[in-house]
């Protein structure tokens, strides 16, 4: 039986992630390369990565897509290409990296963006017990330090909000202490 095809609603944003297979565990050098290639597919496709964080098993995304850009499937298609060939790479691995197809969700209302930018900003301490200001793989820094890392595209621009600082300080707060 053929699978369903993947629903992709363009100019929405969703919540993707996607797991390593079990036997494959990223050192941190590792993760730092595949943050590459996440900076390289956001700027080919010309996405909007709101929120992001790669584990060492597993990663997720909050990506816009707008309407004029590419689809989901191509750019999850060139961003998992390119990360299996660099981890079996790294790994001296041959065959599957991934567990099975990426999942994922659209997400509705900014309160579902708050919860899912929370969610995956608290990743590392979720799997990790590493409290997310002392993982520097997410976009966690971007929001509570102002660190541009090249990759992170801010929640307000996004939604169209003028005022950058006010949703900032909104995030923040929603992030330290939800």
């Amino acid at each position: 039986m053929a699978r369903k095809p993947r629903e992709f609603t363009p100019g929405a944003t969703y919540h993707i992630m996607n797991h390593f297979h079990e036997e494959i565990k990223l050192k941190h050098s590792q993760i730092a390369v595949l943050r590459v290639i996440l900076k390289k597919a956001a700027k080919k496709f010309n996405v909007k990565i709101v929120c992001f964080n790669i584990m060492i098993n597993h990663f997720h995304l909050e990506i816009y897509f707008p309407k004029e850009g590419c689809g989901m499937s191509k750019f999850m298609h060139w961003l998992g290409t390119a990360m299996a060939i660099k981890v079996n790479k790294m790994l001296n691995h041959k065959g599957h990296v991934f567990f099975r197809r990426f999942k994922s969700k659209i997400i509705t209302g900014l309160k579902h963006f708050y919860r899912i930018l929370q969610y995956i900003s608290r990743n590392s301490f979720k799997h990790l017990r590493i409290l997310p200001k002392d993982w520097p793989y997410s976009s966690y820094h971007y929001y509570l330090k102002k660190i541009d890392d090249g990759i992170t595209t801010h929640l307000a621009e996004v939604l169209g909000v003028k005022k950058h600082d006010r949703l900032r300080k909104a995030i923040v707060s929603y992030l330290l202490y939800n």
